[in-house]
């Protein structure tokens, strides 16, 4: 059993922004199942529309006009022969596939037809007739090949999604906001980050924990800002937390009320409210992403068998795991950033509905 644990949070620099709010970091929000389901849209799409162009082949011209007169009948209410031209009916065939109905220019026309066909009417047409016709080709001069629109269509769709769902660029953050996370804001945080150091009562900063607990206390060494680093273009504050143990969600939600501090969302001394054990807090949990397990320090055991057995720490591997951290783990954390904006998300919830605590300064409610 280790003495005592070390733990590294990597928080991106803009969480600390006042200024970085939803309406610039939603750009982030485009996982991957959200492209996967535009692609599987445009599939479809590409799939009706090649099924289309087969019913119109001509050499299934006889069964598609059968097929065509037989919609024309339940709709119009009378009947027509199925002699009509393939022009007609690929036009009737995308106003039935896209609309479910024929427009009302191609019904007078198929009628007029049809009555050309059965003998109803002389084989020189009346003026009005010729009229109609005239027109209803002119109309159907002006609709695009089926094969044009659709593939349009589809291009238009693309355009509308990525121009909703825009892809940050790596330097588009920082371009665009003035925020610099420098020593001045290091000091900030150092400052909100050392009133978690001791012994305190961290039942507020877990789950299912109650204030009486003896569990609930937890003894903090040190807590700190160390630097801030960059990786594949994004800044990243590298924070260090030492503690003896720790609980489900505790350093999280330690996490989560520093930048809640930081973007002016709550004063300082919540922390010192939230860590009294006559009240209930909830505690701002930041994510999970950007954590993990740095070291485990075997003092106690090092001292005991020093003298028979070997050292167990990471010294004269400093190098190795400095590495290791920076093209794996870091690597890891920026990518899912950037491509999950988690860090992003949570922020959307960072707001005094969902914790009533952070109401603006001076009009904080009494915690019972």
């Amino acid at each position: 059993m280790c003495d005592c644990r070390r733990y590294e949070y990597l928080v991106p620099v803009y969480a600390f922004d006042p200024d970085a709010h939803h309406n610039r970091e939603t750009v982030l929000v485009w996982t991957e199942k959200k492209e996967a389901d535009r692609q599987e849209r445009l599939e479809k799409r590409k799939a009706t529309e090649k099924k289309t162009v087969e019913i119109c082949h001509p050499a299934e011209f006889k069964q598609n006009t059968i097929e065509c007169t037989q919609k024309v009948n339940l709709l119009v209410g009378s009947q027509v022969v199925t002699s009509v031209s393939n022009t007609s009916v690929q036009f009737s065939m995308t106003e039935d596939l896209e609309d479910g109905k024929l427009s009302e220019s191609l019904t007078k026309e198929i009628e007029l037809k049809a009555r050309v066909q059965e003998g109803k009417e002389s084989t020189a047409q009346p003026a009005e007739a010729k009229g109609e016709l005239e027109s209803n080709k002119d109309a159907e001069a002006e609709v695009p090949p089926l094969q044009s629109n659709r593939v349009t269509e589809v291009e238009d769709d693309r355009n509308v999604l990525v121009s909703t769902v825009p892809v940050l660029d790596k330097t588009e953050a920082s371009a665009e906001s003035k925020f610099v996370f420098g020593e001045k804001e290091m000091e900030h945080l150092n400052t909100i980050l050392g009133k978690y150091v001791g012994t305190h009562n961290f039942h507020n900063f877990t789950a299912w924990i109650k204030a009486e607990d003896p569990s609930a206390k937890r003894y903090i060494l040190s807590f700190e800002a160390c630097e801030v680093i960059e990786v594949e273009g994004m800044q990243f504050v590298r924070c260090t937390v030492l503690g003896q143990s720790f609980m489900l969600h505790q350093i999280c939600k330690m996490i989560g009320m520093a930048i809640a501090i930081m973007r002016g969302y709550a004063p300082e001394s919540i922390i010192d409210t939230a860590l009294r054990r006559d009240t209930d807090v909830n505690v701002p949990m930041a994510p999970e992403l950007g954590l993990f397990l740095d070291e485990c320090f075997y003092t106690g055991y090092n001292k005991k068998f020093k003298n028979t057995h070997d050292e167990v720490s990471q010294k004269g591997f400093e190098k190795e795991i400095a590495d290791f951290k920076r093209e794996v783990i870091y690597s890891h954390i920026q990518l899912t950033e950037v491509k999950d904006g988690t860090m992003v998300m949570w922020l959307h919830s960072l707001n005094d509905r969902n914790y009533p605590v952070l109401l603006q300064p001076g009009k904080q409610h009494q915690l019972k």
